[in-house]
């Protein structure tokens, strides 16, 4: 009778563990990475039977071409973890977890999954405002280019342009702003190695201030144009020149964006 009970138990015992190891090394494990705010989330899924996990994750920004390796990254499955990404700037990050390894607790029993896990955030640049108007003065005197800005008037500029009314009250000659003749500034962008998120800050601004003031603008860099005339156009434009931007300033702009600043 005793032995007889001890053989089921170990029959049942046994069929628990291949149960267990059926469960375990069947389907996909599903892992995911998450950005949210300044961490990234490993999370697992799927699964009633914690398993001790280990991986490779590597984050880097497009953008600036930074990139922090954390090898044989170890967490469980209940738990996942959690990784800063604090100090990599404005940019695109792109995470990716590779060479995933699972094993049972307590047990010799290993599943290795060569699948890639993959998750982007876009980090937005601290936004730096131009200290000097954006607008190009037109040759052409058309009244219907003038942006309804005002500043005051420097030397050599055509006096045609001076804001009588305005210079009268001020005690000063005040110019109006003129648009160029397309109707639109364009700013030339490229990613300086040295003052890349200097740049990036520099040109938020400007595209800001274009959109304050109702005037269209382009940015221009490497192959890619983007046209910007409201605050929904900012992020897919910042987006696309961090994954995309070009390494020489382009010619024939406006504007562009150098140094950390904005010049003609």
């Amino acid at each position: 009778m005793t032995a007889a009970l001890i053989a089921a138990a170990g029959a049942a015992f046994i069929t628990l563990i291949l149960t267990t190891a059926a469960a375990f090394l069947s389907g996909e494990p599903r892992v995911s990475l998450v950005f949210e705010g300044e961490k990234l989330h490993i999370k697992t899924r799927g699964s009633m039977f914690m398993k001790l996990c280990r991986a490779d994750v590597t984050v880097t920004n497009l953008y600036t071409g930074e990139t922090a390796k954390l090898p044989d990254l170890r967490f469980d499955s209940r738990t996942g973890a959690e990784i800063s990404v604090v100090g990599f700037g404005c940019g695109v990050l792109r995470a990716e977890l590779s060479r995933l390894c699972l094993r049972c607790p307590f047990s010799p029993i290993r599943r290795r999954s060569e699948r890639r896990v993959h998750a982007e955030m876009l980090v937005m640049p601290a936004e730096k405002r131009p200290t000097a108007p954006l607008t190009k003065l037109t040759e052409a005197g058309d009244p219907d280019s003038f942006t309804g800005g005002v500043r005051d008037y420097r030397r050599g500029e055509r006096l045609a342009d001076v804001h009588m009314k305005l210079s009268a009250k001020t005690g000063h000659y005040m110019i109006r702003e003129r648009l160029p003749e397309s109707g639109a500034l364009t700013l030339g962008f490229a990613c300086e190695e040295d003052c890349a998120e200097e740049n990036a800050a520099a040109l938020l601004g400007a595209v800001r201030e274009c959109i304050d003031g109702g005037i269209p603008c382009g940015v221009i860099s490497g192959g890619l144009r983007r046209d910007v005339s409201r605050e929904e156009d900012v992020e897919p434009l910042f987006y696309a020149l961090f994954t995309e931007c070009g390494a020489r300033i382009p010619e024939g702009c406006d504007l562009i964006v150098t140094r950390g600043e904005v010049t003609a």
